[in-house]
């Protein structure tokens, strides 16, 4: 059977069976490969097509795709994915500048699933629908690779990395954006582990957006890498329900909107922050605040706030916060 996927979920379909049968190109708009090995170049648009007949680079069964040269995929349709590794042993190696546009519904980016693997070097990423992430993982051994440059900007509600049920996102020297309120640039829920590391930018400018945010086991590691947020209520980093984030390495967790937040913690959470800085700049924002049984440690950073009425640190209900050769500091008005 075919894996159709509906809103992130899978369900078996057996007009995609029929669609991907001979493996390859199964329309001249798409590219197939089904346990089989493609080499994909030029520019695959699938629109207007919705779901699995709108997914424009699609590996299964093993199958691989690899790109030459500057591949542009074009989808515009609901669930219709630009690039989809699905299974065990599937695999999609994108590079050299290749483009993935969406602007449907649900339509992820880059999508990995059941232990498909996607690798993006040098390639951009533009999602515009509800719920369209830019990069999603879901289920053990599903990996998305991404590094030297990748660009990753969603403009609708989907985040710009996300990562669920043990899926993994590694990101090496690559910039994430969001736009839309409550649209998070990286997420790992259920397990979900993602690694920003060495430069990468995440920046997000919608009010409650996370910068990055773990939740529900999930953990996030920043690594020598920046978080930007401008939205009010917005958080930089927010753990929840026995997750973990990391910020190491000379990290930076910055936030301007009103009533923002720079790192958060909540039900059995925690956090080490390690040669790192945490700053706010909102009027009623927060520089920390560790609640519900979680733990953060401070090692070798700065937490500082300067809004009117801000607060610099707050650890209540159980929780503990540790400093070691670190300062908060609360310059504005009232704080």
């Amino acid at each position: 059977m075919i894996l159709s996927c509906h809103a992130h979920r899978c369900a078996f379909s057996i007009i995609a069976l029929l669609a991907v049968m001979q493996g390859g190109r199964a329309q001249a708009q798409q590219l197939i490969a089904n346990g089989t090995n493609e080499i994909a170049s030029g520019t695959y648009n699938t629109s207007p097509a919705n779901g699995n007949a709108g997914i424009a680079l699609w590996a299964l069964n093993s199958g691989s795709i690899v790109s030459v040269g500057i591949v542009t995929a074009i989808t515009s349709g609901s669930n219709a994915y630009g690039a989809h590794a699905q299974g065990l042993g599937s695999l999609i190696s994108l590079s050299n500048g290749t483009q993935i546009t969406t602007t449907g519904d649900n339509a992820i980016g880059l999508f990995a699933l059941s232990g498909g693997q996607i690798t993006g070097d040098g390639i951009t990423v533009h999602t515009s629908g509800v719920d369209a992430h830019g990069a999603y993982v879901e289920g053990s051994t599903a990996l998305i690779t991404l590094s030297n440059g990748t660009q990753i900007t969603t403009a609708g509600t989907g985040h710009g990395l996300h990562a669920r049920d043990s899926g993994q996102i590694a990101a090496d020297s690559i910039s994430i954006a969001t736009s839309a309120d409550e649209a998070a640039g990286a997420i790992a829920i259920d397990g979900g582990t993602i690694n920003i590391e060495n430069g990468s930018s995440v920046t997000t400018i919608g009010d409650r957006a996370w910068g990055a945010g773990a939740v529900s086991g999930g953990t996030v590691t920043i690594d020598g890498s920046n978080i930007t947020t401008s939205g009010d209520e917005a958080t930089g980093a927010n753990a929840t329900a026995n997750a973990t984030i990391n910020i190491l390495n000379g990290s930076s967790v910055t936030t301007s909107g009103a009533h923002a937040t720079g790192a958060q913690l909540r039900a059995f959470s925690a956090m080490t922050v390690d040669g790192s800085s945490i700053t706010t700049s909102g009027d009623g924002g927060w520089g920390m605040g560790v609640y519900l049984n979680s733990t953060a440690t401070v090692v070798g950073s700065t937490i500082a706030t300067s809004g009117i009425d801000a607060i610099g640190t707050q650890t209540q209900t159980n929780s503990t916060t540790t400093f070691d050769g670190s300062s908060v500091t609360t310059s504005g008005d009232g704080a």
